[in-house]
């Protein structure tokens, strides 16, 4: 009788550790499916943020290439100062009933 109520523990005992095991292997197999699912859509992300790094540097570059532009107008003014050139004091416009272009 005593071997029989030994044996009935064991049987327990190993029962609840096979449960224990399995529910343990469950658990680890879910927070693997949770980690790799998360893990990719962090890469989705980082994907993201890294086209969005890349058009920013390209509007920064068109824009600094439209800085110096602006530059470049303050070179011309200042080159046809040299020339002689003087800015526009007063617009003049002439009309005229026939035209200016006439065709013989």
């Amino acid at each position: 009788m005593e071997t029989q109520k030994l044996g009935k523990k064991e049987n327990t005992f190993l029962s609840k550790t096979v449960w224990f095991l399995a529910i343990l292997v469950v658990g680890l197999l879910l927070a693997k499916i949770f980690v790799s699912n998360q893990l990719a859509t962090t890469g989705g992300l980082a994907s993201a943020y890294s086209t969005e790094l890349q058009e920013l540097k390209s509007e920064n570059e068109r824009l600094g290439n439209q800085v110096s532009s602006l530059g470049s107008v303050a070179k011309i003014s200042k080159a046809a100062k040299k020339l002689g050139f003087v800015p526009i004091r007063q617009v003049q416009i002439y009309r005229s009933s026939s035209g200016l272009a006439l065709l013989p």
